[in-house]
C-alpha cells in the first residue's frame, strides 16, 4: 500500500473540523492503560491526568517536556490528544502534523480522517485509516469509519474483513454486523445479510442509529429475498405477536411485509386481509419486491411481447460465460500489440475454455477467459485467470470495426507491471482486477452480478440484462397476478409510474461513471448518457418530466432514425402548448406533460427539422472505436464555432 508523508496528510488535513468526543476519549484512555512503562516516564503525571479527564493538565506537562526536547514524540501525541478534547482543532492538526505516521494510533488516525470526511476528501479519509488494521494498534473507531467509509466507495469487497474485524471488539458488535449485513446486501447474498442483522440483534444495539423494530424488518426482507418465509414470518411472530394473532391489527411495512408471506406460503385469504391493511405503505413504484429472483424467462407467458422485444436486444447480450463464450470471435492469425511491435496476441475460441496466450520476443504465456462483456454491436471484451491465478481484464478487445482487435479502452499504453518488466509476456495479458472491480463489471453487464458470477439459478439463464435489472425480483409479483384481482397489489417495481429524475437515476446505475466526477469539459463526458442529460436544460425546465425514456423504448434498442427523435423534440418545441398526458405512447416512450408556465422555444434557425443534427449530434472521436450521441442537449459547441458537426 502507497503510504503518503505525515505533512502532506496533514496539509490535506489543514481546514478541517469535526470531533469523535467521548469515543476518542475513551480510546485515548485505552491506549493510555495499555501502554507499558509509563509509570517510569517522564510522562507518568500526564497520563494519569489524561486517564481522569483532566485534558488541561495533561497538555500543560506535555508542554513542559517538549519545552525540554521539542521534538519529543510521546509528549507531541499526548499534547495533539489533549488538544482535540480541548476543542482546539487547529492546534491538534498542526501538531500532528509533526508526528511520524508509524506512531499513530488508530483512534488518532480516525480522528484525522474525520476531518478529510468533513471537508469532502473522504478518498483520503480512506488512506489515512487503511494503516495500522489487523495490528494491535487499530481502534474500533478506525474501523467502524473506514468500513462506513468503504461501503459508500462501493469497495465492498474492502469492506467486509473490516466490518468482520469490528464485530469482535466489545461494545461495537453491532455496528459490525450491521456493517457486514448491508455489505451483503448490497452484494445480493440474502442468506449472508440476514445472518449479519440476526446477530447484530443478539448484541446490545447501543451506538447504532437503527430501532431494534427497524433492524428485525431489515432482516426478515433478507429471509423473504432469500425463499425463507416461514423463517420470516417466525421472526415478525416474535417481533409483534398480536399483529400474528389478530390480523387487523397489523398495519403499515409489517402488514404489507406479511402479505407477501403469506401470499407466497399460500394463504391468500390472509394475504388479501393483510394488504387491506397495509394502509397503502410502499409509494415509491422504484422499491423492489423482497422477493427471489425468477429469471427473465418467467416473464414470458404474461409479457411475450415485451419479453420477446428486450430479449432481442443489445441489453439482453451483454454477458457471455461457459459454453456461450465459445461464441467470442478468436484470432484467425496472431494480431500484433496496438503499441509495443515485440508482442502478438492468438485468441483460440470455439471450443471452452477461451484461451489467449501473449508472445514478446521469443517467450509466451496465456490466460483463461472465463467472462465476456459487451454486446458485439460495439466491442467485447473478456476476463479470465492467468497461469499465476490472477483475474485480469484482458489487455485486447474485440471491436466490431476494423482493425478488430485493439487496446481494451480504459488500458495504458504502457501496462503497468511491464514498466518495471518488458520483457516478461504475463504483463501483457491485461490489468489485474480487483474484486469490487469485477463485481462492477458483472453489476452492469448481468441481472443479478452475484448470481451470474458463481452460475446460481435461476438467472444465470438471462444471457445479460434481464426484466428483473430494473423491476427487481419477480417470483411475488407471479404469485400476486395468480391472485388478482382480489390481491390488488402488482408486487414489482414499475419504473413506468416513476418520475423523470428517478427514471434517469435507475438508467445512470450503468450510463453513468459511478462514483466518479466528470466535468461538461472532459470530452470522455458523452459516454455517460444518464449523466450528461441532467446537465441540458429540456431536463432541468421539465418540472421531473423529461427522462430517458422520453425518446427510448426501454425493452427494444435505440432506434436509429433522427427523424424519430426529431419528432419528440417538436412534441415540446413545437409551439402548440402542452403536451396531453398519456402512460406510454405507442412506441414505447413515455410522453411528458409539461406544466404551462415551462418555456417551449422554437428554434429561430430551423424550428421543423435537424434538431439532432445541431444539438445532439453524434461525437466519434471520445473513445477509440466508439461513437455516442451527445446527450447534453444544447447549442453544440461545434456549431458555436462554425464546424459542421458529425
Amino acid at each position: 500500500m502507497r503510504t503518503h508523508a505525515p505533512s502532506r496528510q496533514i496539509q490535506a488535513v489543514l481546514a478541517i473540523s469535526l470531533s469523535l468526543g467521548v469515543l476518542l476519549c475513551v480510546g485515548y484512555l485505552t491506549f493510555y492503560a495499555s501502554s507499558t512503562s509509563r509509570s517510569e516516564s517522564p510522562f507518568a503525571e500526564g497520563y494519569a491526568a489524561a486517564r481522569s479527564g483532566d485534558w488541561r493538565h495533561t497538555a500543560d506537562l506535555a508542554r513542559q517536556r517538549l519545552k525540554a526536547l521539542p521534538k519529543d514524540p510521546d509528549a507531541l501525541l499526548l499534547l495533539a490528544r489533549a488538544s482535540v478534547q480541548l476543542g482546539r482543532e487547529e492546534t491538534a492538526i498542526g501538531i500532528y502534523g509533526q508526528v511520524a505516521g508509524e506512531r499513530l494510533q488508530g483512534t488518532d488516525r480516525a480522528w484525522l480522517a474525520s476531518k478529510l470526511v468533513e471537508r469532502g476528501n473522504k478518498p483520503g479519509a480512506i488512506e489515512m485509516l487503511k494503516p495500522g488494521v489487523g495490528t494491535d494498534i487499530e481502534a474500533p473507531e478506525q474501523l467502524h469509519l473506514l468500513g462506513k467509509l468503504q461501503v459508500e466507495a462501493d469497495q465492498l469487497a474492502e469492506a467486509a474483513p473490516v466490518a468482520k474485524r469490528l464485530a469482535a471488539y466489545p461494545g461495537w458488535e453491532a455496528r459490525g454486523w450491521l456493517l457486514l449485513g448491508e455489505i451483503q446486501q448490497a452484494i445480493s447474498d440474502p442468506v449472508a445479510a440476514a445472518e449479519a442483522y440476526g446477530k447484530a440483534l443478539e448484541t446490545d444495539l447501543a451506538g447504532v442509529s437503527i430501532a431494534r423494530k427497524d433492524l428485525v424488518l431489515k432482516r426478515v426482507r433478507m429471509l423473504m429475498r432469500a425463499g425463507s418465509f416461514e423463517e420470516a414470518e417466525q421472526a415478525i411472530l416474535r417481533l409483534d405477536s398480536q399483529a400474528m394473532e389478530k390480523t387487523s391489527s397489523a398495519t403499515g411495512e409489517t402488514a404489507w411485509l406479511l402479505s407477501r408471506i403469506f401470499l407466497n406460503q399460500g394463504d391468500r385469504t390472509r394475504a388479501i386481509e393483510l394488504l387491506a391493511s397495509s394502509e397503502g405503505y410502499r409509494a415509491d413504484p422504484l422499491d423492489q419486491e423482497p422477493a427471489p429472483y425468477a429469471g427473465s424467462a418467467a416473464c414470458a407467458e404474461c409479457h411475450s411481447q415485451i419479453h420477446e422485444s428486450q430479449q432481442s436486444s443489445h441489453h439482453a447480450f451483454t454477458f457471455l460465460a461457459g459454453s456461450a463464450l465459445a461464441k467470442f470471435p478468436g484470432t484467425a492469425t496472431p494480431v500484433a500489440d496496438p503499441v509495443d511491435s515485440l508482442v502478438s496476441y492468438q485468441v483460440e475460441s470455439g471450443t471452452s475454455p477461451l484461451t489467449i496466450t501473449v508472445e514478446r520476443d521469443g517467450r509466451s504465456d496465456a490466460a483463461t477467459g472465463e467472462f465476456g462483456f459487451g454486446s458485439g454491436d460495439r466491442g467485447m471484451t473478456v476476463v479470465g485467470h492467468d497461469s499465476a491465478g490472477k483475474l485480469r481484464e484482458f489487455r485486447v478487445s474485440f471491436y466490431a470495426d476494423k482493425p478488430g482487435w485493439d487496446l481494451t479502452t480504459g488500458h495504458p499504453q504502457i501496462p503497468k507491471e511491464a514498466r518495471g518488466e518488458p520483457e516478461n509476456p504475463s504483463h501483457y495479458l491485461g490489468e489485474i482486477l480487483k474484486d469490487d472491480e469485477v463485481r462492477l463489471c458483472f453489476q452492469c453487464h448481468t441481472t443479478n452480478a452475484r448470481a451470474a458470477r458463481q452460475r446460481i439459478a435461476p438467472t444465470v439463464a438471462d444471457r445479460g440484462i434481464g426484466c428483473e435489472t430494473c423491476h427487481g425480483p419477480s417470483s411475488t409479483h407471479i404469485r400476486a397476478m395468480k391472485a388478482a384481482p382480489a390481491f390488488t397489489d402488482l408486487a414489482i417495481a414499475r419504473p413506468r409510474l416513476a418520475s423523470g429524475e428517478a427514471t434517469v437515476k435507475l438508467c445512470g446505475r450503468c450510463h453513468s461513471p459511478g462514483g466518479l466526477e466528470v466535468s461538461a469539459k472532459d470530452p470522455t463526458a458523452v459516454r455517460f448518457q444518464a449523466t450528461t442529460l441532467t446537465w441540458s436544460r429540456c431536463y432541468q425546465r421539465s418540472q421531473g418530466e423529461f427522462s430517458c425514456i422520453t425518446c427510448h423504448n426501454p425493452h427494444r434498442d435505440a432506434v436509429s432514425d433522427a427523424q424519430f427523435y426529431e419528432q419528440k423534440c417538436l412534441e415540446c418545441h413545437s409551439g402548440t402548448g402542452p403536451v396531453p398526458t398519456q402512460d406510454s405512447t405507442r412506441d414505447g416512450t413515455r410522453a411528458i406533460d409539461l406544466a404551462a408556465g415551462v418555456p417551449r422555444k422554437i428554434c429561430p434557425v430551423n424550428p421543423t427539422s435537424s434538431c439532432v443534427e445541431c444539438h445532439m449530434p453524434e461525437i466519434k472521436d471520445a473513445l477509440p472505436h466508439t461513437k455516442f450521441t451527445d446527450h447534453f442537449i444544447r447549442v453544440h459547441p461545434r456549431e458555436k464555432s462554425g464546424q459542421p458537426s458529425h
